[in-house]
């Protein structure tokens, strides 16, 4: 079996700081378990470790990641018991207050709803929760990703954002091609009205060309003056 526990599949150029290096061994032991010893029970049990610690810690980025490792290894163990760690992680994303703490909550909940093709009910879910996700682009535009760490896999563009949390999420949901392109359209072009807002011309050059991409010519909110 091969998955990898981690909650995120985005990219942001940053670096590993130091407070967040304690957790490596854990999570790589975690890994090992699954991947080479295919010891999942033993991998499940180190999860658990993993997020208490998190929850004692109050580390959001570490808690999310535990919580959506602990859906994956449930599932492969028992559906019925990955399904109620789904409701879980739901409950959670649905109380929780802060915009950005919310909005990656949803994003994680909707990439791993979606995976899950066999239910319609389940992917629909993982539709509105990854739309939802993009809800407060503002609160997402000053937050920085490092802050969120080790959500994000490293990249190479996150400098020309100011290595905001905004890009990976919305290029996280514009990537998502079982939402419909109108959807994802409009999160780019609410990313784009922020990053005109902001006067960052790379930022803006960069979402626009990722919306162009989607097909359909430019984003309905004005942008196409700015670039003739």
């Amino acid at each position: 079996m091969k998955i990898r526990l981690i909650s995120f599949i985005l990219s942001a150029l940053l670096t590993l700081p130091l407070a967040a290096q304690s957790y490596d061994k854990q999570w790589a032991e975690a890994n090992r378990l699954v991947n080479d010893a295919d010891r999942p029970q033993e991998a499940l049990a180190l999860v658990r470790q993993i997020h208490q610690r998190a929850l004692a810690e109050k580390n959001d980025a570490q808690l999310l990641r535990s919580a959506a490792a602990w859906v994956q290894l449930t599932t492969i163990l028992s559906p019925d018991s990955g399904a109620l760690a789904v409701q879980q992680m739901e409950q959670i994303a649905q109380g929780e207050t802060r915009a950005v703490e919310h909005a990656l909550w949803c994003a994680t909940l909707g990439q791993l709803l979606i995976k899950q093709t066999g239910d319609t009910a389940t992917v629909g879910r993982g539709k509105r929760y990854l739309s939802e996700a993009v809800n407060d682009v503002s609160a997402l535009g000053r937050a920085k990703a490092a802050n969120y760490l080790p959500l994000f896999v490293i990249g190479k563009d996150s400098r020309y954002y100011v290595d905001d949390v905004l890009h990976i999420v919305v290029r996280t949901v514009g990537r998502c091609t079982q939402l419909p392109v109108g959807e994802r359209r409009d999160s780019y072009a609410r990313a784009l009205r922020f990053y005109r807002q902001q006067g960052n011309r790379p930022a803006t050059y960069l979402t626009l060309l990722d919306s162009i991409n989607l097909g359909g010519g430019y984003p309905g909110d004005g942008g196409r003056q700015e670039w003739q």
